[in-house]
């Protein structure tokens, strides 16, 4: 159960002897009316229970006086819900419209439309509709139409459910046969289609696509495309034909698909190729960045040379980041600097661009150039900002800065329904439905209104919706919200069982679940520090703890001993080292130990960059600065990032100078 409704701060003052006596009286009323509300709230959930399974009668009875209740509406809902098949539509109206603009309405209205697909209802289905997300669904709806005969503008609605690179559900044939009978749908449409089809490996539905092609040409075109998917070293074969639009398509997509077979092929198949066929400029960066982008992921120091002809405005962040990781691995520091000036402000890698230009312009000996970038850039909190001030000698900018919310706007929040649903949800101990209640609620708000849920979560002590609330809104100034200090008396205990710092298991339940105590990853790891099964049970026999079953993962006393144990395993397997211990428990300590720097000679700030998982990488960065982070919320020294940095031991001890 979460510690809920708490303020963030009380203050006590004395008070005079005589209102002792009336807080005495208020108390007890308080106190009174809280039991009342607790016997209600579970007077509802047992109404709830028996309603959902079928005893209707008696849940309603049991909830009679209730009607009120911010949970009450869910009887209505899960009498409703699996019987939209009988119920007087009048019922699902007069729900819908009481409900109108919550989460219970939202699915209600969901379930009704689906069922009247279902059953054919086609009028009802096409009054009654509203947007939705559901392809079956949206496809139910055109195809009603369709059956209705109201057709005006089917078509190109139908166009935007068929132009995708995936089979769509045989619900959508009725609006499709629309389609396929209107002038919309060209040669030129199709060929869209099974390009989409073929990038996405869908190359079934390519073949069934190019039976829709009206010239034989295209159609044999497709063929071989098909058999080049097959086998990509066919791709040369094309370079015999004739230049035409469809052939240059094929092609460069053939040389994309050999180039992660066999690279030096690609590039040289390209090389020959560029020139005798019209490639589009789109075509020619197309190849060009994946080119460029396979050979940064294998560490090929051709990518930088490969990324120079890729214009930076046509690498989406991944691409960037991984350019930038190919200039820095091959220490290229002529061509950071070449490429840093300026710098696009619009790329989401621009803190790291600066730390490198800054880092690049040392090497340059423009010491005073390298000394204004970093003093910008140490204004930020951030990673490359420490980095930064750890290369001025300045203390580290941590910028709290509160979000204020007015009474208005607390009592705005508080009175959503979503928000009252929740609450009592968390009372009864279900996160599940509480969550639900809440992500719709914050998913429509509008920015300020995220913010203001961000801190009534916080309030309640529902830290994991707070911080993901408050991340929807870019608002990163709030360290109260973003960086709490929850389970501070278990992180400080085990970290003084297993002599670590305890802002580096903070670091860690940050960086892995942001405190959602029941988190399971698609991996499977659990709890507050996500960890294996596996991996729990070896760490809790090394430290002779009985592990009964998984589920004492979600516990959260047993997942942070365990999890502060095996962070000690990892810091004592790599020298004391926090950089490496993060990336061992990220992505394991047998690949970070082929990791290891060959030698001393290598930078620390280089080694990271260096760490070839995108994941791990930015994992090591992030778990460093909210480590420094946490020390500061916990009033302790901030060790420097390059005080941690320095920890990195190489696999060969060396002697001599670099």
């Amino acid at each position: 159960m979460h510690a809920m409704f708490l303020p963030r701060q009380t203050r006590y003052l004395p008070l005079p002897l005589a209102w002792w006596a009336l807080l005495l009286i208020l108390f007890s009323r308080s106190g009174a009316a809280a039991g009342t509300a607790n016997a209600d709230l579970q007077r509802i959930k047992k109404a709830y229970d028996a309603v959902a399974a079928g005893q209707v009668k008696q849940g309603f009875k049991l909830a009679e006086g209730l009607e009120s209740h911010p949970l009450y509406p869910y009887l209505t809902y899960e009498y409703l819900r699996p019987r939209v098949h009988t119920v007087a539509a009048a019922e699902i109206h007069r729900f819908l419209d009481e409900q109108q603009g919550t989460m219970l309405a939202d699915r209600l209205r969901t379930n009704w439309l689906t069922w009247l697909g279902q059953a054919k209802r086609w009028r009802q289905l096409v009054d009654d509709w509203q947007p939705q997300e559901d392809i079956q669904l949206r496809c139910r709806y055109l195809s009603a139409r369709a059956q209705l005969g109201e057709t005006e503008g089917l078509a190109e609605a139908a166009l935007e459910l068929w132009l995708v690179g995936t089979s769509q559900p045989p619900d959508c044939d009725p609006a499709f046969a629309v389609l396929y009978h209107s002038p919309a749908l060209t040669d030129d449409v199709v060929w869209r289609r099974i390009t989409l089809a073929m990038e996405a490996g869908e190359t079934g539905l390519a073949g069934y696509l190019a039976r829709r092609l009206t010239t034989a040409a295209d159609r044999a075109l497709v063929e071989r495309w098909l058999r080049i998917q097959q086998q990509p070293r066919q791709t040369e074969l094309l370079a015999r034909d004739p230049d035409q639009p469809r052939l240059r398509a094929v092609l460069a997509h053939g040389i994309r698909l050999l180039a992660k077979q066999k690279f030096d092929e690609a590039l040289r198949v390209w090389s020959e190729q560029r020139g005798r066929f019209a490639f589009s400029t789109e075509e020619q960066i197309a190849v060009d960045r994946e080119l460029a982008v396979i050979a940064a992921r294998a560490d090929d120091p051709r990518a930088l040379d490969l990324f120079a002809v890729v214009p930076a405005a046509q690498l989406d962040a991944k691409a960037d980041e991984l350019r930038l990781r190919a200039a820095v691995l091959r220490q290229d520091w002529a061509w950071i600097v070449t490429h840093t000036d300026p710098i696009d402000g619009a790329s989401d890698n621009v803190l790291a661009w600066s730390y490198w230009r800054a880092r690049a312009l040392e090497q340059a000996g423009a010491g005073d150039a390298a000394r204004a970038v970093y003093t910008e850039l140490a204004r930020e909190r951030d990673y490359y900002g420490f980095l930064a001030a750890d290369r001025l000698g300045v203390p580290y900018s941590l910028n709290q800065v509160p979000t204020p919310m007015t009474a208005e706007e607390r009592a705005g929040v508080e009175s959503l329904a979503g928000v009252q649903r929740a609450r009592e949800w968390l009372q009864l101990g279900n996160d599940y439905f509480a969550r639900r209640e809440w992500h719709f609620e914050a998913a429509r708000a509008e920015p300020r209104r995220q913010a203001m849920l961000a801190l009534v979560a916080h309030d309640w002590g529902w830290h994991d919706r707070a911080i993901i609330t408050m991340g929807y809104t870019r608002r990163y100034d709030d360290l109260d919200v973003r960086f709490p200090t929850v389970y501070r008396e278990l992180v400080e205990e085990h970290a003084g069982k297993r002599g670590i710092d305890p802002a580096l298991i903070f670091s860690i339940i940050r960086a892995e679940s942001a405190f959602m105590d029941d988190a399971r990853s698609s991996a499977g790891a659990l709890g507050l520090m996500q960890l294996l099964p596996a991996t729990g049970r070896e760490t809790a026999s090394s430290i002779g703890f009985k592990l009964r079953d998984q589920q004492q993962l979600y516990d959260a006393q047993v997942n942070i001993m365990l999890g502060s144990a095996y962070l000690k395993q990892m810091l004592d397997r790599f020298d004391g080292s926090f950089p490496m211990a993060a990336a061992a428990y990220n992505a394991g300590p047998h690949r970070v130990q082929r990791w290891r720097p060959a030698s001393s000679c290598a930078a620390p700030d280089l080694w990271v960059e260096a760490v070839p998982f995108r994941e791990t990488r930015r994992y090591v960065k992030q778990t460093l600065f909210y480590a420094a982070v946490y020390e500061a919320r916990l009033q302790r020294r901030v060790t420097p990032l390059a005080d941690r940095l320095s920890t990195i031991q190489p696999r060969l001890i060396t002697a001599g100078t670099c």
